[in-house]
């Protein structure tokens, strides 16, 4: 990561797996005062987390679990029927940072994703 970003710690994670392996990297990669913010859990997700430098590097967690395996096997089953309508605004990695604000402003519909070229 080091010599991507120039830096050994990161501001903020965004995971979006929520595998016990993703988390603990994430905390373990994430500077004082960063946030670690979980979109969804795989299955029993438990992760380590060092609470003494969680705590003493003022870090934040902040997650949500969406539905359950009912919800999704039935969430599936809509979208293979055609009956899901979606949205999603692709992103090139170099504009991140305008999408960002632009999802804080509340003007992004439907999902953006983040493609590397």
């Amino acid at each position: 990561m080091e010599d991507l970003t120039g830096r050994r710690e990161v501001d903020a994670v965004l995971d979006c797996a929520g595998a016990k392996e993703s988390l603990e990297l994430g905390f373990s990669i994430l500077g004082k005062e960063g946030a670690l913010t979980c979109a969804g859990l795989i299955g029993q997700s438990g992760a380590q987390v060092p609470i003494f430098p969680f705590v003493s590097g003022e870090k934040s967690y902040c997650g949500s679990f969406w539905g359950n395996h009912n919800d999704l096997t039935e969430v599936l089953a809509l979208a293979s029927q055609g009956l899901i309508k979606h949205h999603i605004v692709e992103v090139n990695l170099d504009d991140i940072n305008e999408r960002l604000d632009e999802l804080g402003c509340g003007d992004v519909v439907g999902r953006a994703v983040v493609i590397f070229d």
